[in-house]
């Protein structure tokens, strides 16, 4: 089996200082805990291995980097964060992790201190929340029931960074489809109109969008080409319905 180790321990104050059996019985302890830093050590059979006169009472020397759980079995804490980083339960690599968290019932004692243990709290959340997302990617607001107004739409723009006379030019796409992308999908201002700069500021900025060509914000010059093209990413040949990049 082969973990990580931190090669840089040599030159941590507090390993150095360790007698050389203490550093032994660390990394034997590193080396022997289950995937989630949890061992019940054989003492005998530990200073054994080790050739050292090793106990419990040692376990002393390392009261910040381990803890002694209910049923006596040691937990390194930060066992689960160096070795992992971030858990997610979409990672087969890291199925064993949450079944001895389980086993273990150390879901109760992590704490936000640490990456890898607090996102074990929030994953189930997390993927509550990414069902609630838009297509968009826009987290935390709903659809409202009733459209923004224009106004409402454009001031809404400009605070995140989207010029005013672009919101207005593609506000009617969006309100004209009842809050939905081109493909129907309900979607919110916010993120429809942030995608939409992001995909179009460049030629926008040049002076060559088809919106500041074709007259200043007529809902009425837009033609199905240019909603055609507003969903693709592909212009459409006039008269043909060929596309061409």
């Amino acid at each position: 089996m082969k973990r990580f180790t931190e090669t840089t321990k040599w030159q941590d104050k507090w390993f150095r200082q360790l007698p050389a059996r203490l550093k032994c019985l660390w990394s034997y302890l590193l080396d022997n805990c289950d995937a989630v830093g949890v061992i019940d050590p054989d003492w005998e059979l530990v200073a054994f291995q080790v050739g050292e006169n090793v106990s419990d009472e040692d376990i002393k020397y390392f009261a910040e980097r381990i803890q002694i759980l209910p049923n006596g079995k040691l937990w390194i804490t930060r066992f689960v964060e160096f070795q992992y980083g971030k858990l997610s339960r979409d990672c087969k690599a890291h199925i064993p992790v949450f079944k001895a968290i389980q086993l273990h019932r150390l879901d109760t004692l992590f704490n936000g201190d640490s990456k890898a243990i607090h996102s074990l709290k929030e994953t189930d959340k997390d993927k509550d929340k990414e069902k609630e997302k838009d297509n968009e990617g826009v987290q935390g607001e709903e659809v409202p029931d009733v459209l923004l107004t224009e106004s409402q739409a454009v001031a809404s723009a400009n605070n995140s960074g989207v010029p005013p006379d672009f919101a207005k030019w593609v506000y009617p796409d969006w309100h004209d489809r009842g809050g939905k992308d081109a493909a129907g999908v309900t979607v919110k201002w916010s993120g429809y109109v942030k995608k939409r700069w992001n995909r179009e500021q460049q030629e926008w900025n040049a002076g060559t969008h088809r919106g500041k060509q074709k007259g200043k914000y007529g809902k009425a010059q837009r033609t199905e080409a240019d909603r055609d093209r507003d969903r693709t990413g592909l212009e459409t040949t006039a008269g043909t319905g060929l596309r061409t990049l």
